[in-house]
């Protein structure tokens, strides 16, 4: 009782002695700390009244961060002072309190949590890293590395979902900053190990995988090559009908069609047609040539490449209608059609039409490029749906090319009935595809850039094709009705049209009434060769992609770069640098094609054994050298098309019986190439419809029902794709708790595929791809 009567006496007496009592600070932090807003620091005073003046710094993680504020004391107070948004991560708090008599400081470890917007972005650039890494894994050698790699993505695993723990219970605020920032460097360092496993190899090698992957048929498809046999056949008798049209010139025809010579006015209106088509013809390609013509065309580039980029049919839909550069491609082809003997007005118009379709194809990709390096400035490039769909040419887009080709020369015969048509069903073959060579090659995809080329090359050929047959038989029109109304077709349909076949059969065997049998099989087995040449030459090439074959080109490459690299390892002192290797194979491939090119002149002047001695050597040093820079020794179905390639090409230039040909059959090469990976196209694509028509309905609710059960969420957070014949993918959204459960479970995928088998009675690979459901 005294002792408290004299405290409160010395209060009212001597107050500045129990405020000389020693200046204090303590530093408090909330107990979770996370980066989805600020918070506050609180600062805890004693010691101290009247004003003062409070500063905060906040450094780590290169922040610097400074707070300042002036308070009024009372000698025991909590002053809170607010912090912006900070990253997770540890930083180091310090505060000075100064005061008029007095000053101190404290400091204290300040940890920032994730959020879990945080996490998510982290996991994303783990999927970033390991999409490059799956990018680079084919072509690396180095078992040390991957076995690196491998262990760091273990460690990486295992702590997500510790984090994702820590991060969902809100605790442990110091373990969670320290492990992610320990998981982001983690990341970064996978990917920088990633990077340096390639230099050369990871720019075109890994580039090339998904082209090597593209060009391969199903390992199921066994079934597909009795369809394709069977299309191929269907094939081979359409061209063989359709031979007399593009082997003949129409004069020839007239007299193969007709069963008796017509009389001057079926020829006349014969001549009139042909007459008709070249000047419409070559109004088509002068109206092209003008000022205008370009500006469209490059107006059109602009258009098909932003909707390209930005997936936006509409403006794909309007660089369609704004180009008429197919007019130009099948006016060439339909002058060509009116070609006789003595007639270079023809040939001239075609040539013209081939050149400003060269020319207008350049301008497309050279501005499309422009375009595409412009945007990846302020946006990144990547393939797009729309993009997606030229990169796969299949036999679909060869016939949209085809029946583009016969409206536009339609258009061009017909331009007041059908001129409107004329820009969507010319333009849709060829800008949007160019376009799309233009922004594959600012994305240095090439697997993207060699099924655009494939596509364009093969609208270009469907399109001119079909004008040239369009074309011929609007010029043979009047024949045709000459025959069947000189056998009453009028008055009945049947014999006319009867008369009809028969005049067109005995131009398809090439020989007149009463000719032998064996004169006619002949000639229809020299015509069924021609025309059956190239196509059975593709897909015999599509086989050898696929087949075990291209194991061996590409096994064999390998073994003889690894002998080459085994010797100069024993030889030289040092290892030999990674940019040697291709600087090596560069010079050794200029130098060979140098020897192939000049001894194949001397080889085809002098015909000496040596010369083709020095050829075969040298075309091997050139398959060995441009091979290892095409990686072939990697990628099997490359290296058959390589080895095909070059082999063919070089056959060409030494058989003397093709001097002056050689263009011709390099033309007819890449005709092959550009079939054979649309039949490739073609197989993925009908395998995929396969699957889905196997899979469809109530087999992939069933299955959906399946996997949800098993995980123990709601089927409406489980996505099921097909991915193959028999392939089924299935993208689960979780949340971070029941994903830390699952990622401990191991065997869940055969136990799906078991589930869905005894219900079923369906074998199907499962692959689940669990991923965190957004708050």
């Amino acid at each position: 009782m005294l002792r408290t009567a004299g405290v409160l006496l010395l209060t009212l007496l001597f107050p500045p002695l129990l405020l000389a009592q020693p200046l204090q600070v303590l530093l408090e932090v909330p107990r979770w700390v996370d980066d989805s807003a600020g918070f506050d620091i609180t600062v805890r005073v004693t010691g101290v009244a009247g004003p003062t003046q409070v500063s905060l710094s906040l450094k780590g993680g290169g922040l610097a961060f400074e707070k300042t504020l002036r308070v009024n004391l009372s000698g025991s107070d909590y002053v809170a002072v607010p912090v912006v948004r900070l990253q997770p991560g540890v930083y180091t708090a310090a505060v000075t309190v100064s005061a008029a008599s007095a000053s101190a400081a404290s400091s204290t470890e300040v940890y920032v949590a994730p959020s879990r917007a945080s996490l998510l972005r982290l996991v994303s650039r783990l999927s970033e890293v390991e999409g490059e890494l799956s990018r680079v894994r084919p072509v690396v050698r180095n078992s040390t590395l991957l076995g690196e790699i491998d262990s760091e993505r273990s460690r990486i695993y295992t702590g997500l979902s510790r984090l994702a723990a820590l991060v969902a219970a809100r605790e442990n605020l110091k373990e969670a900053a320290l492990l992610y920032g320990d998981l982001y460097r983690s990341i970064e360092r996978v990917y920088g190990l990633a990077s340096s496993a390639g230099g050369y190899e990871l720019f075109v090698w890994s580039a090339l995988v998904p082209l090597d992957s593209s060009l391969k048929f199903p390992a199921d498809a066994t079934y597909l090559w009795a369809k394709l046999a069977a299309a191929f056949l269907l094939l081979v008798l359409l061209l063989v009908a359709l031979y007399p049209l593009y082997a003949a010139d129409y004069r020839e025809l007239v007299s193969l069609v007709s069963d008796r010579k017509p009389d001057g006015e079926v020829l006349d209106a014969v001549s009139a047609h042909a007459s008709e088509i070249l000047e419409a013809a070559g109004g088509e390609i002068t109206s092209f040539e003008k000022p205008g013509g370009y500006l469209r065309l490059i107006l059109a580039t602009f258009l098909a490449s932003i909707g390209l980029m930005t997936n936006n049919v509409t403006a794909i839909i309007g660089s369609m209608l704004l180009s008429s550069l197919m007019g130009v491609a099948v006016a060439g082809a339909a002058s060509l059609a009116t070609r006789t003997p003595g007639n270079s007005e023809a040939l001239r118009y075609f040539y013209r039409g081939l050149r400003d379709t060269a020319v207008g194809i350049v301008v497309i990709v050279l501005s499309s490029l422009a375009i595409s390096l412009a945007a990846s400035l302020f946006v990144p490039l990547q393939p797009t749906p729309e993009l997606e769909a030229r990169g796969s040419p299949n036999l679909a887009d060869a016939a949209v090319a085809m029946c583009a080709g016969a409206v536009a020369s339609l258009s061009m015969i017909y331009r007041r009935e059908v001129g409107p048509l004329v820009g969507a069903a010319i333009a849709i073959a060829l800008v949007p595809p160019a376009a799309a060579v233009g922004v594959s090659l600012a994305m240095l995809n090439p697997r993207l850039f060699t099924g655009a080329a494939s596509l364009l090359t093969i609208n270009v050929l469907a399109l001119m094709i079909t004008g040239y047959l369009v074309a011929k038989i609007y010029i043979l029109a009047p024949v045709f009705r000459h025959v069947w109304e000189r056998h009453g077709g009028g008055r009945n349909p049947l014999l006319g049209s009867l008369a009809l076949v028969e005049a067109w059969a005995d131009a398809v065997l090439g020989v007149a009434r009463g000719a032998s049998l064996g004169d006619a099989l002949a000639k229809i087995g020299r015509r069924i060769y021609s025309t059956a040449l190239l196509p059975l030459a593709s897909l015999g090439l599509a086989a050898l992609a696929t087949s075990t074959i291209s194991n061996l080109l590409s096994s064999a490459h390998a073994s003889v770069i690894a002998a080459v690299a085994d010797s100069l390892t024993a030889l030289l002192p040092t290892a030999m640098p990674r940019w040697a290797a291709l600087l090596a194979s560069t010079a050794l491939a200029i130098a060979a094609s140098a020897v192939v090119a000049s001894q194949v002149r001397e080889y085809r002047r002098r015909g000496s054994p040596g010369s083709l001695a020095w050829v075969a050597v040298s075309s091997f040093l050139l398959w060995l050298s441009l091979g290892y820079i095409l990686g072939i020794h990697l990628l099997s179905s490359i290296a058959a098309l390589f080895t095909v390639a070059l082999a063919t090409a070089i056959g060409v230039a030494l058989y003397k019986p093709i001097r002056g040909r050689e263009a011709t059959l390099l033309a007819k090469l890449l005709v092959v190439l550009t079939l054979t990976l649309v039949l490739v196209n073609s197989a993925s694509a009908f395998t995929q419809l396969e699957a889905r028509r196997r899979l469809a309905g109530g087999f992939t609710l069933l299955a959906r029902e399946v996997v949800a059960s098993h995980l123990g969420v709601l089927p409406e957070d489980v996505e099921l794709s097909v991915e193959g014949a028999n392939a089924v993918r299935a993208v689960v959204r979780l949340d971070v708790n029941r994903l830390e459960e699952l990622s401990r479970v191991s065997g869940l995928e055969a136990m799906i595929e078991e589930a869905i088998r005894a219900l079923t009675g369906v074998d199907v690979h499962v692959s689940i791809d669990l991923t965190i459901k957004p708050p």
